[in-house]
């Protein structure tokens, strides 16, 4: 019991301290998108959909991916997942929707512990409810977290961050839990 409620612990810890880390220096949406023509930033044609855990603010991995890239789809949708505390959810209340700016659309879909989210249905949802996408042509972009230690010292401990950066390059791949399409996903991280 003692070494499952540890690992429990570690996992905890760990996944509490890398959402920390991500939700520090937030970038509003309006700043970003104010500051792409600025920076020659091209916005190119299709649909990219950032998995983020931050709200309200300029997913990390889009940070990242525009960075690198120099470039940004038209159309941009932020989901944010979320588990109930219930075993379900009836699917008129799974979606919470909101263009923040323009072609730029925040989401959240909230699913019961006993559900299992699937990323391509969850589209054609977003789609019923308003959204210009197209299910067959979305890019799905995913942050592969890689946990060092901060050179400011103030992330986790020695005896957490070993056994958690073991637990997480061993744990499921995201886009194989959200049945997400192969062919459709960029890594970033």
């Amino acid at each position: 019991a003692a070494l499952v409620y540890s690992i429990m612990y570690i996992w905890h810890r760990g996944i509490m301290a890398v959402a920390q880390r991500l939700g520090e220096d937030p970038v509003t949406v309006d700043a970003f998108l104010e500051d792409l023509p600025r920076l020659g930033i091209a916005r190119v044609a299709g649909t990219a959909v950032f998995l983020t855990r931050a709200r309200a603010v300029t997913p990390p991995v889009m940070l990242w991916y525009v960075k690198h890239s120099k470039a940004l789809q038209q159309n941009v949708l932020a989901v944010t997942l979320d588990i109930a505390s219930t075993p379900f959810v009836a699917a008129k209340n799974r979606l919470t929707m909101s263009e923040v700016a323009p072609n730029f659309w925040a989401v959240t879909a909230t699913f019961g512990f006993m559900e299992r989210p699937d990323m391509p249905a969850l589209m054609a949802q977003i789609r019923t409810h308003g959204c210009p996408i197209h299910p067959d042509k979305l890019s799905y972009f995913i942050g592969m977290e890689k946990i060092v230690p901060r050179e400011d010292h103030h992330g986790l401990s020695r005896w957490i961050r070993v056994p958690f950066t073991m637990l997480l390059r061993n744990s499921a791949r995201v886009t194989d839990y959200l049945r997400i399409p192969a062919n459709q996903v960029v890594d970033i991280g």
